[in-house]
């Protein structure tokens, strides 16, 4: 049995929540942005906002034989200019980590249990070496089941409803 996309889930995820989708109008992504060109006309084009989710390399920590995984997920929201990068990002994190007492980080999207999400460092500002855009970087730290499961989405906060 495969184990679940995590970036997918971390994908579906994000596409629930309005603030950010008003932002990006759908420029949601995984692996590397496409960037507007003739062969490409589909591509992005700055200015305007937009994410992209990407596996990065990290610690990883497999107690006992449990089917719980570690991944680190770097996410780097784009904008017209740092201030806006740097807004769509603390959208971004209000929604993955609610303030509420009883909201929690983790999630269920796209047949992936996410158990937590915790950043790994503080956010940071730079331009894209390829395109000059610029972004916010920042690596999430996931803790997630390596079983996929048949819900295809549900919150992990106490008041939470869910169905299959």
């Amino acid at each position: 049995m495969p184990l679940p996309n995590l970036l997918a889930a971390m994908m579906a995820r994000t596409r629930q929540f309005p603030e950010v989708m008003q932002l990006t109008q759908g420029r949601i992504t995984s692996g590397r942005i496409r960037t507007y060109s003739e062969n490409d006309p589909s591509g992005w084009r700055m200015p305007t906002y937009g994410l992209v989710y990407t596996l990065a390399a990290g610690p990883n920590f497999r107690p006992d034989r449990s089917p719980i995984r570690a991944q680190n997920v770097q996410v780097e929201a784009y904008g017209a200019d740092l201030r806006l990068a740097d807004e769509l990002y603390r959208t971004l994190y209000s929604n993955f980590f609610p303030y509420a007492a009883n909201a929690a980080s983790g999630f269920i999207a796209a047949n992936c249990a996410v158990i937590s999400l915790m950043e790994m460092g503080t956010p940071i500002q730079m331009y894209d070496g390829d395109t000059d855009w610029p972004r916010v970087i920042v690596t999430l730290h996931a803790r997630y089941s390596e079983v996929p499961t048949n819900i295809q989405f549900a919150s992990a906060d106490l008041s939470a409803t869910s169905g299959v």
